[in-house]
């Protein structure tokens, strides 16, 4: 008992309230006695993650090339490089975000993978691969994603926008080949994430196709040329041809 009050005298100050050595027993004291759902109550449950699918179905006829595709990395503004869905509400100069909806990884990275994917399922090509495939490239295609975003106007129309410019480069003479910008709207109804979804895979079908038949067709075509030797010497001008003996009068 003599113990006890003396602990409890030491952990009051002068004043009669606890002292800070008094409080943090108390509330080490007290530790135990929190259940494990009662620590995490206040944790939110992270947002689901979605993610579209690659392209299946391609335009008939399509030529094959015997070339090796690199997709490279998709540029893109910081924006958009980013696993949150990207919202532009009655304005075109500010990009918000949806709650409560994310891609499964960043925007640029999944259109990447999805267009690797889907020239792989067309079979068009002889190899297809990203940066880290371990083949050596024929030709490359490089992708810059200008917009990829829920749209919502002030007279409330909804809609989704891809747009998504694209470079055919030959990697040996690293010289364009063609390029091209795709681009697409497909509207949607209400606030729910499946009509979004929807529309977000519509675009990005209809791009992934439009991407097969383009390189397909423009690499079937193109010519490749040997590249110029710059150092080479100039090849001897001709050596002009000796003169005969002069023609005798008739």
């Amino acid at each position: 008992m003599t113990g006890s009050k003396d602990m409890n005298k030491q952990t009051r100050t002068r004043s009669g309230g606890l002292s800070r050595r008094g409080v943090a027993t108390l509330a080490l004291a007290g530790l135990p006695a929190l259940g494990g759902c009662a620590l995490f109550r206040g944790l939110r449950k992270p947002p689901p993650k979605y993610s579209l699918m690659p392209a299946t179905e391609f335009l008939p006829n399509l030529p094959r090339v015997n070339w090796q595709l690199e997709v490279r990395p998709v540029a893109s503004v910081l924006a958009l490089d980013t696993v949150l869905v990207a919202l532009r509400r009655k304005s075109q100069y500010r990009i918000d975000y949806i709650k409560n909806m994310t891609w499964s990884e960043r925007a640029p990275r999944m259109i990447q993978m999805l267009a690797v994917e889907t020239l792989e399922n067309s079979g068009l090509i002889k190899a297809v691969g990203h940066e880290d495939s371990g083949f050596n490239a024929d030709i490359m295609v490089q992708l810059d994603m200008r917009s990829f975003t829920a749209d919502i106007t002030e007279d409330d129309r909804r809609f989704v926008e891809l747009s998504i410019a694209g470079r055919l480069i030959e990697m040996e003479r690293v010289g364009v080949i063609a390029q091209r910008t795709f681009g697409g709207r497909q509207p949607y109804v209400g606030k729910k994430a499946e009509p979004v979804l929807d529309a977000f895979q519509a675009v990005t079908t209809n791009f992934l196709k439009e991407l097969v038949a383009w390189i397909a067709v423009t690499a079937s075509t193109y010519r490749k040329i040997d590249p110029i030797d710059e150092f080479a010497a100039p090849p001897p001008e001709p050596t002009p041809a000796p003169a005969g003996p002069p023609a005798s009068a008739p």
